[in-house]
């Protein structure tokens, strides 16, 4: 088992990218998104882009009232258990549009798959 201990200015960097993108979603009008800090899952994506050559996504749905409200499927807001939201804690919707954006960037070599 690996342990990875991350610095505290790789967070700080990621928060800081986190908010110049929100800035200019909301900018170019993608949305007014609330939410007061990227998820555990942003941070993930962002060092594995860091450290691994492809990084393909699977499985990101943003989070909406309506699927917990959905009793035909199993629709959970974390996949290790069973907590529910906090509202304002995090911007779903914001950060799919950041990973889809992220996509269409070479650079990124980040390949989001429709679930």
């Amino acid at each position: 088992l690996d342990v990875v201990i991350f610095s505290p200015e790789f967070f700080v960097k990621v928060h800081q990218i986190y908010d110049r993108m929100l800035v200019n979603l909301e900018k170019y009008q993608f949305g007014c998104f609330t939410g007061e800090k990227p998820m555990s899952g942003f941070y993930a994506v962002l060092y594995a882009l860091s450290a691994c050559k492809q990084v393909d996504l699977y499985g990101f749905d943003p989070w909406t009232d309506a699927m917990a409200r959905d009793r035909s499927r199993q629709y959970r807001y974390h996949y290790f258990d069973d907590e529910q939201p906090r509202t304002g804690a995090h911007s779903f919707d914001a950060v799919y549009y950041m990973f889809k954006l992220m996509s269409m960037s070479e650079r990124a070599n980040l390949k989001v798959h429709a679930a």
